[in-house]
């Protein structure tokens, strides 16, 4: 009981402390982002915006799908818990990460409401071009319950994310 008290009081500290391993993010950052997820669901692409506020610890992005005859709009949240260079030259920084995170996922599929809430792990690098620019790659497995049309565990897919953020420093 003592050792689940503690692992609890060390993800909360995570969450809490925002400067405790970011490498990255302390202004605000806001960019474009291409993803794509294969689940069983099927495979869906998307764009999306990313967005990073300098109070706030979450990653954020918005996506929207659409394909065929199905339209969809994701919302995905990531707090990283590890973030640190790979690679860190003169001319040259590359970052690696790995969250933990959530997602909210609506749409429609032959005109049938779908919805979709879960949590998501994502791993990824972070290439610093230069102190304005950041290129990300990021692959999102991701687990959550599936709401509507139909009640259903699990719901699992896998993302991958590649984006491009701008940094606007304080």
């Amino acid at each position: 009981m003592k050792s689940r008290a503690i692992v609890i009081l060390i993800i909360a500290t995570l969450f809490i402390n925002t400067e405790l391993f970011a490498d990255h993010g302390k202004g605000t950052g806001i960019g474009g982002v291409i993803g794509t997820s294969y689940g069983l669901a099927g495979t869906g692409a998307n764009l999306g915006l990313s967005l990073k506020l300098p109070s706030i610890p979450i990653y954020w992005a918005a996506y929207l799908g659409i394909q065929n005859n199905n339209v969809a709009f994701g919302v995905t949240g990531d707090k990283y818990i590890y973030d640190q260079d790979l690679v860190s030259e003169k001319d040259f920084n590359l970052d690696w990460y790995f969250g933990i995170g959530g997602y909210l996922n609506m749409g429609s599929i032959q005109g049938e409401l779908l919805s979709a809430a879960g949590l998501r792990l994502p791993i990824g690098l972070s290439w610093h071009i230069n102190k304005e620019y950041e290129l990300f790659l990021a692959l999102d497995p991701s687990l959550g319950l599936s709401i509507s049309p139909n009640l259903k565990f699990p719901d699992f897919f896998f993302a991958a994310e590649l984006g491009l953020r701008y940094w606007m420093k304080k």
